[in-house]
């Protein structure tokens, strides 16, 4: 028979397990800002037109992949009594430092972080894949610490590498990095012009697949005839419109220049 004592070790492993509605609500007030609702009490429906709460229901997609990478999250090293992620919070709380301090370098982060921690450091492991974990959550963007033998065979397949001595936005460069607006005019492009995803399926024989890491959008993966398509639109309007709405709060508090 089992015994109290014998589950809670195996809960020990997946800290992080079953996120809770209470948690799936404090990410949303975490990586966009939501501010409690007091018409609705942050539950839909609500007859407010300017509560966020509102569009949860799009975010459901981005919500279930949250609980998804959390779930399966366990500490590198059981024996250590100290874990770097021992909840919720913990990650949330990490999220928050990478989006409050977005020029500062990984390393600085990871050492102001864990400083707070009153008993014994966790694992520089655990450290390094925390941190990684927040960058996913925050920026739906896998990465790595360290470089992977499966980089050489197959390189769109392992995630971004980032390094301690580089920031989140430095990191966000590497794995997305910026161009020039493309034209798909016909003279220029000819093939790309009217080329729809049924084309892509029945003329060009290529699969379309879903993919939850925004770096990989548009990826083709030419040995297995797939195309990763990003599906999470519903997190990228919110990641735009907290830009845009931070942008206006500064814009009002600058001082006026105006005579």
């Amino acid at each position: 028979m089992t015994s109290a004592d014998d589950i809670t070790p195996l809960l020990e492993l997946f800290p992080l397990d079953n996120a809770s509605e209470k948690v799936l609500k404090r990410v949303c007030q975490t990586l966009w800002e939501w501010q409690d609702c007091e018409q609705c009490g942050n539950n839909v429906p609500c007859v407010s037109g300017a509560c966020p709460w509102r569009r949860r229901q799009k975010l459901k997609p981005f919500l279930g992949f949250y609980q998804a990478i959390t779930s399966w999250t366990s500490p590198q090293c059981l024996l250590r009594s100290q874990h770097a992620l021992r909840s919720h919070d913990d990650l949330l709380d990490i999220v928050r430092l990478i989006r409050d301090r977005p020029n500062a370098s990984k390393g600085s982060l990871i050492e102001e972080y864990f400083s707070r921690y009153d008993e014994a450091l966790p694992d520089r492991i655990d450290q390094l894949r925390a941190f990684d974990l927040a960058m996913r959550v925050t920026t739906m963007t896998r990465c790595s610490s360290r470089s992977s033998i499966v980089a050489h065979i197959r390189p769109h397949l392992v995630p971004f590498v980032w390094r301690g001595s580089d920031s989140a936005l430095e990191f966000m460069a590497l794995a997305i990095p910026k161009g020039e607006p493309l034209r798909l005019d016909e003279e220029n492009f000819p093939a790309l012009v009217g080329m729809t995803a049924h084309s892509l399926e029945k003329e060009h024989r290529l699969q379309l697949v879903g993919t939850d890491d925004l770096s990989k959008h548009l990826l083709l993966d030419g040995k297995c005839r797939l195309v990763h398509i990003y599906h999470h639109a519903g997190f990228l309007k919110e990641c735009l419109l907290r830009t845009r709405e931070g942008g206006s709060r500064a814009k009002n508090r600058s001082p006026s220049t105006s005579p």
